[in-house]
This record gives structure tokens, C-alpha cells and sequence, in this order.
């Protein structure tokens, strides 16, 4: 019956299904499967399902021709392990003197007592290059630890220590990016204290920042560790977490009453109400601990520690253009890192954990306590990890990890200083977990074929065999894999990596520009003046 209607009807109405649904109708007859196949919408479609994107283009239209060309240039970018070196804010390296994370899209970072956003250009996604900048004036430089853009919002956060004759404290500023740093119009209050303690046993404390919507989230590693989450608009804290030990604690905001909390070798979703405001004591928890996600059980004498976690659940927004297509916001990824001890030796578990699975855990937990009066629930690890999550072990401990949308980056292998002898090299590995990544073209995932992954990737068929786990660990969730070597020549420093939606972004201090941006082949070594730059890697 379906096949008697109009092609373009039929097309209409396959375009409102989602992409499991279209490729089961591939299988109705061969007449679907040529309308399916011959139709650049449904194309279209189907290759931004392959690639973990959405398209966000809306008026002025792109034409859908152009935006398959686009995406598929973007696909072969990222599976092409030629990489695309491009300069991008070349100066001395006396200029640049701090460079944060990735933010709203955005990279800020400090010269010469300025801070600077920098927002990198995307030809295939049609985004512009921009720069904003925010005077010694607006933001002291020196004394800020963390910074968050959401440009949507017009809103920039920043958290600075401020020293005092006894105590020092953490300051929190909302400044409007509009006005060059100024006061936050809507902020309720824009200059604020979030914590003040004795400097005697301060150390080097953690701080974090993350923004949605109204909500703006806080993460304190010191000798208060405390997580919370205050609306800025109203300037009230609606949730509150402490917690002691030394690991430190992450969490990230699913949406406006949900929170994703990673404790030690422990992950557990808290609910809140945004619109109840919670005690002052820092030692009081609120919300409430909704249900428990169990890991993979490990044996006795088996001891894991968290290293790190990054994600970027929240698309970066973009006021004065509209992209073509961007991440899709439902494949985006949560990325944890343990390092599990058991003598003599020590493995690394790299856990990719979607928001989808996190959401569909999260309803079953509802189901759950409707039938059992209301109780916490714990969800065993093989309920939900061996089809949601997929799990890595590699061989060593990465320098850091970056996170955008569904993508991973691990910095493997980098030597920050090296001698005559020696080139300054990173292995980086880019992850991408998620369903229908399938249907993308990727490196494939046995290691076998790449000396360098068999280097750093320990095969999934051997992960019970390193005596780490009470039961045979199984991982299913698909992903591929692409790897980029980077050799910057002898004497480069690097002060950052950055994994963004086009590329990726290195920020070095070398001696000299190295040959691979269009020096003369006859340069001598480390002449003329130094240099400091970001390369965007596409």
C-alpha cells in the first residue's frame, strides 16, 4: 500500500522517521530501497546519523546538495590521516601566557594582560572566525582559574582566588560578553564569594565551571570539596554536594533537574529541583540520590583510582551566524578515565558513557521506584554497561583528554622537551562512540593493523586476561577510531590541546616556527625570533 503513493509522499514520510526506522524500511521491497538510496534528502539524512551530527542550518537555506558535499568534506577530513596544518594567531610566546579549555566553542586565553576568546573558523560547517577581547579592567588575568562562555546568553563566568591578609577566597564574576567584560545585566548578583579559607591549607585547588541555561554549576577540589548549582538569574544555590578523599569529584548537568555524579570508582544520577533554593552549609547534601550505576566488578586486590573526565554535553551556540550542521547533542558522550592498580602493574580504563544511556537508565530507574515504593535503585553493570558503554583499556596513562559531542580525544604520547636526538611527537587517538557510527567509514577497530594503536590499545579479546575483573568484561556499544601522529621538530613546547567540532586545536611555545608551516626547506635550526602560536588541525 505504501508503495502506491506518490515518491515524494513517500519521501515526506520517511524523512519524519528516525534513521532505524528508515533503514528498516530498506528492506520493505526494492521499490523503497530505490526511493531510500535515490533521494538526497533521505541521504542526507542518513549520513548525519553516520557522522553524530544534526542539521541546524535554517534561514538563509543552504541548499541540501551543498550540505551533503559539506558533511561528506567533513567526513573525509576526519578519516584522512593527512593532516592540514593551519596557523592561526601567530606572536611571540612572551604574549601568550594562559590557554584554557575549549568553551561554547570558543578558546580563551590570555596575551599580554588581555583576555582573549577565540573562536576558530569551520568552512564546512560555515562558521566564521572571531575574536573577542576583555581588558585588564574586566578580567585580571593572574588571579583567574577558570572561565566559561556561553554565547547565547551574552554570558562569560569566571572564577579567580582573591588573596587576603589571612584567608583566601574564590570569587565568582558573570560578565556580559557583549559589553567587554562589564556586569551581566540579568545577573542577580554579578560578583560573588563561593568560598573563603585559610591560606595555610589551601594548596592548589580545582576549579570547574559549567553553564545551562539558568544554571550554572561549580566543582571545588580543595580543602572544602563541594559541587553545587546555582541560578544565576535568582542567585540561588538549588543543589549541594560535599565529599572528602583526595580523588576529586565530576558532574555534569543532563538538564534542568538532573545531574550525572562520577565518585571515585562509583556513577550515580541526583535529581533537584531548580526551583527550591538549599541550606547554606557547605557540608549539607540536597537533592536526592536517585539511582546508582553499578561498574564492571573487579577483583579482590584490584584498586581504581579516577584520573580524569571531560564532556561537552551542550552544543556551542552561534548569535551572529548559523552553522550547516553541528554535533547532536543526544550522541554526546560523558569520558572517564581510571587507572586500576593491582600488583605488579597498572591498566587504564577509558569509559565512554552517552547521554542516551544515561536517559534510558534514568526512566527505567523511575519505572523501578514506582513498583518498589520508592527506593533508591542500583542498576548491576551487565543491565546497562555492555550494550550502552563502551569500554577501553590502554597501556598507558594519556596526558589529558578532550571531549566534544560524541568524540574523544586522548593525547598518548607527548614530550613536552627533547634533545637533539629526539623529535617532539604526540600520538593522539579520537574516539567516536555511539550508535549507527557503523554506518561511517573509520579505521577499523581491530589494533592488529595499526602498529601504533597495537601500542597504546590492549585487544578487547585479551581484557580478561590481565586479571583486573571478577567477570568476563563485555563492551558493545560501536565506535570507531582515527589516529593522528604530530612531529613539531626538536625544542617545541606545548601549553595545550584542544579537541574542537572541526579539528583540533594545539597551542605551542616553540624556539623557531617548524618547517611544516612553509618555512624555507634551508632554515637553520632554532633561528630567528621565537615564536608562540595555535595550530587548527582540520
Amino acid at each position: 500500500m505504501f508503495c502506491t503513493i506518490p515518491e515524494e509522499i513517500q519521501v515526506k514520510t520517511l524523512l519524519a522517521l528516525d534513521i532505524g526506522d528508515i533503514l528498516a524500511c530498506r528492506s520493505l521491497c526494492r521499490q523503497t530501497r530505490g526511493i531510500i538510496d535515490g533521494s538526497i534528502e533521505l541521504q542526507y539524512r542518513k549520513e548525519l546519523a553516520a557522522a553524530g551530527m544534526i542539521d541546524t542550518n535554517q534561514v538563509p537555506r543552504t541548499p541540501i546538495r551543498e550540505r551533503l558535499n559539506r558533511l561528506r568534506a567533513y567526513e573525509e577530513t576526519y578519516r584522512s590521516d593527512e593532516l592540514s596544518y593551519r596557523p592561526m594567531l601567530a606572536s611571540t610566546p612572551e604574549e601568550f601566557e594562559v590557554w584554557w579549555n575549549t568553551t561554547g566553542g570558543t578558546v580563551p586565553y590570555t596575551a599580554k594582560e588581555i583576555l582573549q576568546t577565540w573562536r576558530p573558523p569551520s568552512v564546512s560547517r560555515g562558521v566564521p572566525e572571531r575574536t573577542w577581547s576583555f581588558g585588564p579592567d574586566a578580567v585580571d588575568t593572574e588571579a583567574v582559574d577558570w572561565i566559561s562562555v556561553d554565547m547565547a546568553q551574552d554570558l562569560m563566568v569566571t572564577l579567580q582566588w582573591i588573596d587576603h591578609d589571612d584567608h583566601k577566597s574564590l570569587e565568582c564574576r558573570l560578565l556580559s560578553v557583549s559589553l567587554k567584560g562589564a556586569p551581566h545585566p540579568h545577573a542577580a548578583r554579578p560578583f560573588s564569594v563561593l568560598v573563603a579559607e585559610s591560606l595555610q591549607v589551601f594548596g592548589s585547588p580545582y576549579v570547574h565551571v559549567q553553564i545551562l541555561g539558568d544554571l550554572i554549576g561549580y566543582a571545588i577540589h580543595g580543602p572544602i570539596r563541594s559541587l553545587l548549582v546555582c541560578n544565576w538569574k535568582t542567585d540561588c544555590v538549588v543543589w549541594r554536594y560535599s565529599y572528602s578523599g583526595c580523588a576529586r569529584a565530576y558532574f555534569y548537568l543532563l538538564d534542568d533537574s538532573t545531574i550525572f555524579l562520577i565518585e571515585g570508582y562509583a556513577m550515580r544520577i541526583h535529581t533537584f529541583d531548580a526551583n527550591t533554593r538549599v541550606f547554606d552549609d557547605l557540608s549539607v547534601h540536597s537533592g536526592e540520590d536517585f539511582c546508582e550505576l553499578e561498574l564492571p566488578p573487579l577483583l579482590d586486590g584490584a584498586k581504581p583510582f579516577i584520573n580524569s573526565a571531560d564532556a561537552q554535553l551542550h552544543p556551542a551556540s552561534y548569535p551572529d551566524c548559523t552553522p550547516v550542521f553541528s554535533a547532536d547533542p543526544a550522541q554526546a558522550v560523558i569520558a572517564v578515565l581510571y587507572t586500576i592498580r593491582k600488583s605488579p602493574a597498572a591498566s587504564h580504563l577509558l569509559m565512554l558513557v552517552p547521554v542516551d544511556t544515561l536517559c534510558q537508565q534514568f526512566a527505567y530507574a523511575k519505572e523501578q521506584r514506582k513498583r518498589n515504593g520508592n527506593t533508591r535503585v542500583i542498576v548491576p553493570w551487565d543491565a546497562w554497561g555492555p550494550a550502552g558503554v563502551r569500554c577501553i583499556l590502554l597501556t598507558d596513562t594519556p596526558p589529558r583528554l578532550s571531549v566534544v559531542g560524541s568524540k574523544c580525544a586522548v593525547w598518548m604520547r607527548w614530550q613536552d622537551w627533547v634533545g637533539d636526538s629526539t623529535d617532539g611527537t604526540a600520538d593522539v587517538l579520537i574516539f567516536d562512540a555511539r550508535p549507527w557510527v557503523h554506518l561511517a567509514a573509520g579505521l577499523p577497530q581491530a589494533t592488529g593493523r595499526d602498529p601504533v594503536l597495537e601500542r597504546y590499545l590492549i585487544d578487547p579479546a585479551s581484557y580478561n586476561q590481565h586479571g583486573l575483573f571478577a567477570s568476563p568484561l563485555r563492551t558493545n556499544l560501536p565506535y570507531r577510531l582515527t589516529h593522528r601522529k604530530f612531529c613539531f621538530g626538536r625544542a617545541v613546547l606545548t601549553a595545550s590541546m584542544f579537541l574542537l567540532e572541526d579539528g583540533l586545536a594545539v597551542a605551542l611555545r616553540p624556539d623557531r616556527l617548524p618547517p611544516l608551516l612553509n618555512e624555507p626547506d634551508n632554515a637553520e635550526p632554532f633561528a630567528g625570533e621565537p615564536a608562540g602560536y595555535a595550530l587548527l588541525l582540520t
